[in-house]
């Protein structure tokens, strides 16, 4: 139980970290063998966010993290929704995808939560 949390939540992250920086630095982007092992960490998003599937996974750590280890609910909302809220702010800003529909469905999917309307009529994103 507590270890697999654990493991999931800390040597995840640091796996999907070291791949991508080692892919970086090796420039192994294009390379076919790397592509079928870890293009799904990178391949959807533009070449200067390469690193932006770390940041998800990273996200979704510190949420379990606050979930798992602050105990009053009405804290739990408030650092989760500051988490959301400055990740969704970010991706308003940096829009990582290759095609602007994956962002817009990554805003969707951060704002459906929140009771936010993240459409292109409701003026968020004109």
């Amino acid at each position: 139980g507590v270890i697999g949390i654990v493991v999931y939540t800390g040597g995840f992250p640091a796996v999907v970290g070291l791949a991508i920086l080692h892919m970086h630095r090796h420039k192994l982007h294009t390379n076919l063998e790397w592509i079928a092992s870890f293009g799904w960490i990178y391949c959807a998003f533009e070449a200067d966010f390469f690193y932006y599937g770390f940041f998800t996974v990273i996200r979704r750590t510190i949420f379990v993290l606050i979930l798992g280890t602050v105990q009053d609910p009405q804290w739990q909302s408030t650092w989760a929704i500051m988490l959301v809220g400055f990740y969704m702010l970010a991706h308003l800003k940096q829009e990582p995808y290759k095609d602007f529909m994956f962002d817009l469905l990554d805003f969707a999917l951060l704002a459906a939560p929140s009771g936010l309307r993240p459409w292109p009529h409701s003026g968020l994103l004109s």
